[in-house]
């Protein structure tokens, strides 16, 4: 698979090797990655602002630390993911499904009303 941002492709190959599964780190703002199979996929610390992941599986992603500011996960399965420390203020959740995902310390617009 090959991800497009505005910035550069990124090719990520969905053969079980883990260094091609590691986006650790990587600028994927403003990334169309709507739809696609990124189960498992290591995202921690990485800049996914304004990335439209709708519909996409992030099932047992690791978000840990990840930029999400804005992001479209509508409709997203990110069930049993790590988003510890993420970012998800004006991120879309509409219809995500979140079951047994860690969030704690997770920054939403729910806890910058709370600051």
């Amino acid at each position: 698979m090959i991800i497009r941002s505005h910035r550069e492709d990124l090719a990520l190959s969905d053969a079980n090797h883990p260094k091609t599964r590691n986006l650790s780190h990587a600028n994927l703002a403003g990334s169309d990655l709507a739809e696609a199979d990124l189960h498992e996929v290591n995202f921690r610390h990485a800049t996914l602002r304004n990335a439209n992941l709708s519909g996409g599986d992030l099932t047992n992603a690791d978000l840990t630390g990840a930029n999400l500011r804005d992001a479209s996960l509508q409709d997203a399965v990110v069930a049993h993911a790590n988003l510890e420390g993420a970012d998800l203020r004006g991120a879309n959740l509409d219809g995500a499904n979140l079951r047994g995902a860690r969030l704690d310390g997770c920054r939403t617009d729910a806890s910058s009303e709370k600051s």
